[in-house]
């Protein structure tokens, strides 16, 4: 049932009178390869009680390189469950984030995009989605502003295989690519 699965563990910080104790989740992203959907689940570990919530977060036809975070979102500073990943049908990039429901937004849709794709965030926690594009063989980064729209930069000429590592703490980003000639591996800092 499950492919492109990406998962993380997110703490949030719950204050209580001069204690504060962590709220710890387990969340998982996947592709749904009976029906090509994108699903989400999420489990309070801290909670005995609690029980697997699932849902779907975009019904379509299938998508792939699927990249999950926790983290404080456009809509609130409590953590939110933001995804970005490739529809494959079109082969463009979304992004999606969960408030009291889904949100999905298009985040490229110009040429072949999407053959990876990697969430980060920036200065202002601004989902950043650093993305693929074949025919550019580049790395575009699209960052979200507060308006909801996308503002897109080229990146780095890239060959496709990439990886971000992201601080949580600090907001520090390392951006790992492949140098599209000599196919050497490459690290960039973002911004």
């Amino acid at each position: 049932m499950g492919a492109g699965i990406s998962i993380d563990v997110g703490e949030a910080a719950i204050r209580s009178g001069a204690f504060t104790t962590y709220d710890t989740t387990v969340a998982i992203a996947y592709a749904d390869k009976s029906n090509g959907d994108l699903k989400y689940a999420r489990l309070d570990v801290d909670d005995p009680s609690a029980t697997w919530y699932i849902a779907v977060v975009h019904n379509t036809d299938g998508v792939a390189n699927i990249d999950l975070n926790l983290h404080a979102g456009p809509s609130s500073n409590d953590l939110q469950a933001q995804i970005a990943y490739q529809e494959i049908r079109r082969a463009d990039v979304r992004y999606a984030y969960r408030n009291t429901r889904w949100y999905v937004q298009r985040v490229a849709t110009d040429g072949t995009v999407g053959g990876s794709v990697q969430l980060s965030f920036d200065g202002d926690d601004n989902p950043a989605v650093t993305y693929y594009n074949a025919e550019a063989e580049a790395l575009y980064t699209s960052t979200r502003t507060s308006t909801g729209s996308w503002t897109t930069a080229k990146t780095a000429a890239a060959a496709m295989p990439m990886s971000i590592a992201l601080n949580e703490r600090t907001g520090a980003s390392i951006l790992s690519f492949q140098h599209r000639r000599t196919r050497g591996v490459l690290n960039k800092i973002m911004a």
